[in-house]
């Protein structure tokens, strides 16, 4: 079920507004779709969405080790190699993450094992954990009265584990205000349904809101995350900063063309996009780090 990466943000960005969060209903059988690249472009719109490969043993054998910010940026490739090599012998191979952290995959389970033990590598203090094993579990349940506070929910709430309860915000006559609409952070796994008092309230999935980079406006990261060398009008596609359009340029959408913003909802790039955001939640996986595990459906289709 629904199980996300960046956990506090996610919590904190969560809204019931238009672009803020959005649900789905758990599906009896799973449609093939194709997952996108790092950020969705309008040059590769058709293959924007990638389907996950079938899982092989190769990937139970990978661990992420935190080193932290500071200290990763000091460690020595070559050093830290012949560290990992004497430790627990040859791996498939490694690299950097973002934070300060290291993905490892391995050649076997006691690799594996050996490594989720080690407190330290190479004399630098270390954290190890599986990928995904930090995720945080969210679900949203809707039409929970206004007037039952936070701490009386997370007193009432039966049948799952939840760790943390907060009620969505959303716009109302241009405030913000709160909504009927509530979030739970499970410490397990999610419950279709949880109880408060005698009331059933079904739990649907949480899907994250949609980044847009306001430097290059395409999807799946940030402004401070762009690798873009020039930033691009959201308004006319111009390669310049938004408000800085020539005289009488005409809309343009910089991502799929089309005589709209690149903010438009129903732009197609976009529509794509969360497609693929909701496919991430669903299968637990990522714009990057499954990157190397994905095809598109266009190859495998024509491959049959």
């Amino acid at each position: 079920m629904a199980s996300l990466s960046p956990g506090e943000e996610d919590m904190e960005s969560a809204s019931e507004g238009e672009g803020g969060w959005s649900e789905v209903r758990k599906k009896t059988s799973r449609k093939k779709i194709d997952m996108s690249s790092d950020s969705l472009s309008e040059s590769d719109s058709r293959n924007e969405l990638k389907r996950v490969k079938k899982k092989n043993e190769n990937e139970d054998w990978k661990v992420i080790v935190e080193f932290g910010e500071q200290t990763a940026a000091k460690l020595h490739p070559v050093a830290l190699t012949k560290a990992i090599h004497k430790e627990i012998g040859s791996i498939k191979q490694a690299r950097f993450l973002s934070k300060g952290r290291m993905l490892i995959e391995l050649m076997n389970a006691k690799q594996q094992e050996k490594l989720l033990k080690m407190k330290t590598l190479n004399e630098v203090r270390i954290k190890c954990h599986v990928p995904g094993a930090n995720r945080k579990i969210l679900g949203v349940i809707s039409g929970v009265p206004i007037e039952i506070g936070i701490e009386e929910l997370k007193k009432e709430i039966k049948g799952g584990k939840v760790s943390v309860v907060k009620r969505l915000p959303t716009r109302y006559q241009g405030k913000i205000v709160d909504s009927l609409s509530v979030l739970l952070q499970f410490e397990e796994t999610i419950q279709q349904k949880i109880m408060i008092g005698c009331m059933s309230f079904p739990v649907r999935e949480f899907i994250p809101k949609l980044l847009r980079c306001f430097k290059c406006q395409r999807f799946g990261h940030v402004a401070d995350k762009c690798k873009a060398t020039k930033p691009r009008c959201p308004t006319c596609a111009g390669e310049h900063e938004y408000g800085s359009c020539a005289a009488g340029a005409k809309v343009k959408c910089c991502n799929c063309g089309g005589e709209h913003s690149a903010a438009y909802q129903g732009c197609e790039v976009q529509k794509k996009a969360k497609e693929v955001q909701r496919f991430k939640v669903q299968n637990k996986v990522s714009y990057a780090t499954n990157k190397k595990e994905v095809k598109t459906e266009n190859n495998s289709g024509s491959s049959r």
